[in-house]
């Protein structure tokens, strides 16, 4: 279990730096990555203003990233690490992708 613990945290840092990135590009800042067999497979932030596109959430850059680097649009096995707890179209998103596991940092008191 303290194996796990580390191991998320870990990978949730990463996300923050993803968050990070996002806040220098005036985005709100969230950030994601997708780890499959204990490596990122795919990683975004936000990019909604950037982009003009509604759906360019972090998680959805991540999933798609993760998605081309795997060569399929199923995740299984993948766990999906997200700085802020995904909305309704992201947590749709992961499960068609069949994300094995979701992580996020903080919960959003909006829902």
């Amino acid at each position: 279990m303290e194996d796990l613990k580390k191991t998320d945290e870990k990978f949730m840092r990463l996300a923050l730096n993803e968050a990070r990135k996002a806040l220098q590009l005036q985005e709100v800042p969230i950030g994601a990555v997708v780890v499959a067999d204990g490596a990122v497979v795919g990683r975004g932030h936000n990019l909604v203003e950037t982009l003009s596109d509604p759906t360019a959430h972090a998680e959805m850059q991540a999933l798609t990233a993760a998605a081309s680097t795997l060569g399929g649009k199923y995740l299984q096995g993948c766990t999906l690490y997200v700085t802020v707890e995904p909305c309704i179209m992201c947590a749709g998103a992961a499960g068609w992708a069949q994300v094995s596991r979701v992580v996020w940092g903080a919960d959003d008191p909006k829902k």
